[in-house]
């Protein structure tokens, strides 16, 4: 599901919310919030240890296209 996707999806749901017509679940289990919180972990560690800032200043993620250029900028120096 690509980012265009989930954002028609999630307005969906909020526009069905809005007018009574749906109810607010969250499915995740607390292993499933755990096995997120490291993935997004390591990935952020890793990005970070390749000099890719992934945080603004005031602690935020940075948009990931800004990231992903980043990362294409960074490989296409290194891998040359």
């Amino acid at each position: 599901m690509n980012e265009l996707e989930f954002n028609r999806i999630n307005s969906e749901k909020l526009s069905s919310l809005l007018c009574g017509q749906g109810t607010l679940t969250y499915n995740e289990t607390m292993n499933d919030e755990i096995d997120r919180q490291e993935k997004v972990s390591s990935a952020v560690n890793y990005l970070e240890g390749l000099g890719i800032k992934v945080r603004t200043e005031y602690g935020y993620y940075r948009n990931t296209y800004d990231v992903l250029r980043n990362l294409g900028e960074y490989l296409s120096k290194n891998n040359q």
